[in-house]
């Protein structure tokens, strides 16, 4: 029963961090969409694996402290609340995955 927890509990994972990947980016693209001088004023914000580049991150730490709600544009704050779901999500079930595995290495 616990190895069915802990196979849901992982897969759960993976796709609220999916989710919020997309939220991400589907959040990203409404902003250049409809705002582009504020997606400009961050660096043009996009996926890239560069190590010296700071955009994304940086764009992604302002969307978590929900600095653009002043915007007051619905698809960015549908976006948001989609994010911080996930997000939370994506917190209880590794935390479900840990106890899971720290239970079954006590009981051994």
């Amino acid at each position: 029963m616990l190895n069915i927890l802990f196979i849901a509990s992982a897969f759960i994972f993976m796709m609220a961090m999916l989710k919020s990947l997309f939220e991400t980016h589907a959040f990203l693209k409404q902003l250049e969409k409809e705002h582009h001088s504020i997606w400009e004023e961050l660096g043009r914000p996009r996926w890239k694996v560069h190590f010296g580049e700071t955009s994304f991150r940086d764009a992604v730490k302002k969307i978590r402290s929900h600095e653009f709600a002043s915007l007051e544009d619905p698809v960015l704050e549908g976006c948001y609340k989609a994010i911080k779901r996930a997000d939370r999500t994506a917190v209880i079930t590794a935390v479900t995955v840990f106890s899971i595995t720290l239970f079954q290495a006590i009981m051994s």
